[in-house]
């Protein structure tokens, strides 16, 4: 659904989200039980969400505060990689401490001719009618709207070039950040591009992550604003880079 890859600095607005009683909580929690294991997904999404909180596309969708983002967020990112791992697992890529209990990065590198998903699948199980009957239909329009949005802006980057790869959701723990980490196993994982000689699509919303990008081959090809029509201060940049494989 999204394209971002790195998070960006806290940004603050006053809307209050809509609560949801706790009897409803136990109802929900009844007819749709959360994970109980400590899988590779839940955790996964668990870091993703930290990285991406206050990233201006998950601001903008789910307006409120830190705490009221996490959970829509962290069910948005398990759904989806559920879905991706039960399709096509080889395109999602975790690397884990040695002990195994903490997420050091994570990537998803997918080709833009696979991984296709039907209505249903987006709708069932994705989650969807859950995620409504949990957080409301509001932020879910904004998701469709901001992900079609995404969508048309790197069709119209990409015309002429139908076979590519997309690089989606890279974290780096925080606290291995700056140590060469993310470089080491997404120039790894670029390898399989190269390989293929395709070109690699990725989008952000923060000019230091065209800089960090721009170390790994990646070129800035467009820029545009998304514009939140009933609130402009929600508004935000979104860069797109693309990386031309190498020859091997």
């Amino acid at each position: 659904f999204f394209y971002e890859v790195c998070p960006l600095r806290a940004q603050t607005h006053n809307q209050k989200p809509p609560k949801s009683t706790a009897h409803s909580k136990i109802m929900l929690n009844f007819f749709f039980p959360p994970p109980t294991e400590r899988t590779a997904e839940v955790i996964a999404a668990e870091t993703v969400t930290q990285s991406f909180m206050n990233t201006a596309c998950f601001v903008e969708m789910f307006r409120g505060t830190d705490v009221t983002r996490r959970e829509p967020m962290e069910f948005i990112f398990y759904r989806n990689l559920l879905m991706m791992k039960n399709r096509c697992p080889q395109y999602l890529h975790y690397h884990f401490s040695e002990d195994g209990s903490k997420l050091e990065c994570f990537f998803m590198l997918v080709p833009n001719f696979d991984a296709h998903f039907t209505l249903y699948e987006k709708v069932i199980n994705g989650g969807i009618p859950e995620f409504i009957l949990r957080f409301g239909f509001t932020s879910i329009a904004r998701l469709v709207k901001c992900s079609d949005w995404m969508d048309a802006f790197e069709a119209e980057t990409m015309v002429g070039r139908p076979r590519y790869y997309v690089l989606q959701r890279m974290i780096v723990e925080k606290s291995l950040q700056g140590k060469g980490i993310g470089s080491k196993y997404l120039n790894e994982a670029l390898k399989k591009a190269d390989q293929e000689q395709l070109p690699v699509f990725l989008g952000t919303h923060e000019m230091r992550n065209v800089t960090f990008y721009t170390r790994l081959g990646f070129v800035l090809k467009n820029e545009k604003t998304y514009v939140c029509a009933d609130d402009p201060s929600y508004n935000y940049p979104t860069y797109v880079m693309i990386r031309e494989p190498k020859a091997v």
